[in-house]
C-alpha cells in the first residue's frame, strides 16, 4: 500500500493526473483546510503499482521539447468577443477554430452554484463561452484527463487551455502530445487558494443579504482595468467589493507548489502561450483599453493554426527579447506572511484574516483609481503623440 503520492505539499500542484492514471480508482482528490485539492490514496485499493508517482511530472520533471517560435500582439476583430475576453481575444479565436473541426474544448468554468472554479468540455460555443475571461483561483480537474484522452481516441480535435503544470500533468498521463490534441497553457502568476474567493463571495452576501447568482473578475464596463462584478438573483449588480484587498488576498494565499514551479521558462508545453499584454501601447501602439492579448506560438501546429485563424484577428509581431514576463524567468516569490495568514485563517476565520492582512484603507481605494487612471491616460497620450506626428508631416 502507498502511502501518499508526495512528500510535502511543495511537491504537489494539483494537476490530478495520479487520480486519472490509477487502474484501481484508488485515488481521489480532497481539499484541504486551505481550500486546495490534493490526492488521496485508499489504502484498501491501493495494489503498489507506483503509476501514480510515475506520471507526476512535477516530482519527475520529463521537460517540453517546445520552444517560442514567435510572438505577437493579439486582438480578435470582433468588438464583442473582446468585450467578453480578459484581454484581446486569443482564446476565443483558437477554440473556435477547433469548434469548426467539429472538435471538443477544455477550459476552466465558475461554478455558479459553489463558486469553485472547475474544468468543463465543451461542443458548442454557448458552453465555450463561459470559459472565457480570467479565473485568478486554481481549477479542478478532477476526471478531465479521461475524458480527453477518450475523446483523442476517438479521433476528435481537442483543445485543452490551463495552466503550465496541468498541461505538463495532461501531456505525462497521455505519454506524449497527440497530433490532434492542441494545447494552451496560460502565462500563470501563481495559483491563489480557490476558497479565498468563495469566502469572499460569502462575504458579499452578508454584507448585503442578497444570494449571488454569478461573479466574474475582468468585466471592461470601465475599460481594460481590474473590475469585478457579482450579480445577484434580483438582478441588481455590484462591481468592485473591496477588489484591491482581495486581490491583496490572493498574492498571499498562493498554493505551497507555486513557489517551486517547474515551468517559468520559455520551454512550454502548449502549442500557444496566451496572456495579457499589458505593455502593449508601449511596445506596438495599441492602446485602445479594449484589451490586447500577447500570443506565444510554441509548435509548427500552432503556426499553422494561426494561419488559419488570421483572417478573424488582428496580430502584430512582436521580439521575443522584448517579453519579459516574470511567468517566464522565475516562479512567483512567496509572501513572508503567507504561513502566518493560515494559521490565522484556520484559527479565526475569513473574516479575521481579511481585515488583517487587507484592510480597508484610503490607499487601497486610492491605488484602485490609479489603476484606472493609468488606462486612460495611456490612450490619452498615445493619440496626443499620434496627431504630433501627423502635424510634422
Amino acid at each position: 500500500m502507498k502511502e501518499s503520492v508526495y512528500q510535502n505539499k511543495d511537491n504537489c500542484c494539483g494537476c490530478s493526473a495520479c487520480v486519472n492514471v490509477c487502474p484501481r480508482n484508488a485515488i481521489k482528490m480532497v481539499r484541504d483546510e486551505c481550500g486546495f485539492e490534493y490526492p488521496q490514496i485508499n489504502g484498501e485499493l491501493c495494489v503498489n503499482c507506483s503509476l501514480c508517482t510515475k506520471v507526476c511530472d512535477f516530482q519527475n520533471p520529463k521537460g517540453s521539447k517546445n520552444n517560442i517560435l514567435d510572438v505577437y500582439a493579439m486582438q480578435h476583430k470582433d468588438k464583442h468577443v473582446i468585450k467578453e475576453s480578459s484581454s484581446g481575444g486569443a482564446f476565443t479565436a483558437i477554440s473556435d477554430w477547433v469548434l469548426s473541426q467539429n472538435g471538443v474544448v477544455y477550459g476552466a468554468v465558475l461554478d455558479n452554484d459553489t463558486f469553485y472554479v472547475i474544468h468543463k468540455r465543451a461542443t458548442v460555443e454557448e458552453e465555450r463561452n463561459e470559459m472565457r475571461g480570467s479565473k485568478y483561483v486554481q481549477s479542478s480537474t478532477d476526471g478531465v484527463f479521461k475524458q480527453i484522452k477518450k475523446d483523442i481516441a476517438e479521433q476528435k480535435q481537442v483543445l485543452f487551455s490551463g495552466t503550465p503544470c496541468q498541461c505538463a500533468g495532461l501531456v505525462s498521463y497521455l505519454k506524449g502530445h497527440p497530433d490532434n490534441l492542441v494545447i494552451i497553457d496560460l502565462l500563470c502568476h501563481g495559483a491563489p487558494s480557490p476558497q479565498t474567493l468563495v469566502e469572499h463571495i460569502k462575504r458579499i452576501e452578508k454584507q448585503t443579504g442578497k444570494k449571488v447568482k454569478s461573479y466574474k473578475y475582468r468585466t471592461k464596463n470601465h475599460g481594460y482595468a481590474h473590475t469585478h462584478e457579482a450579480v445577484f438573483e434580483d438582478k441588481t449588480v455590484m462591481r468592485n467589493s473591496d477588489i484591491q484587498r482581495i486581490l491583496k488576498l490572493f498574492t498571499i494565499s498562493m498554493r505551497p507548489a507555486c513557489f517551486n514551479c517547474k515551468y517559468t521558462n520559455r520551454n512550454r508545453y502548449g502549442d500557444f502561450t496566451i496572456g495579457d499584454m499589458w505593455d502593449c501601447a508601449k511596445l506596438v501602439g495599441i492602446a485602445d483599453n479594449r484589451g490586447t492579448s500577447v500570443i506565444f506560438v510554441n509548435t509548427e501546429k500552432g503556426r499553422n493554426i494561426l494561419n488559419d485563424i488570421n483572417k478573424n484577428c488582428k496580430l502584430i509581431p512582436v521580439e521575443q527579447n522584448k517579453m519579459k514576463q516574470q511567468a517566464l524567468r522565475q516562479p512567483v516569490r512567496k509572501n513572508q506572511k503567507s504561513e502566518i495568514f493560515w494559521q490565522d485563517y484556520k484559527n479565526n476565520g475569513y473574516e479575521f484574516v481579511f481585515n488583517k492582512y487587507a484592510p480597508a484603507s484610503l490607499k487601497s481605494k486610492l491605488k484602485y483609481l490609479y489603476t484606472k487612471v493609468m488606462h486612460y491616460s495611456r490612450l490619452v497620450i498615445l493619440t496626443e503623440m499620434i496627431k504630433k506626428w501627423r502635424a510634422k508631416k
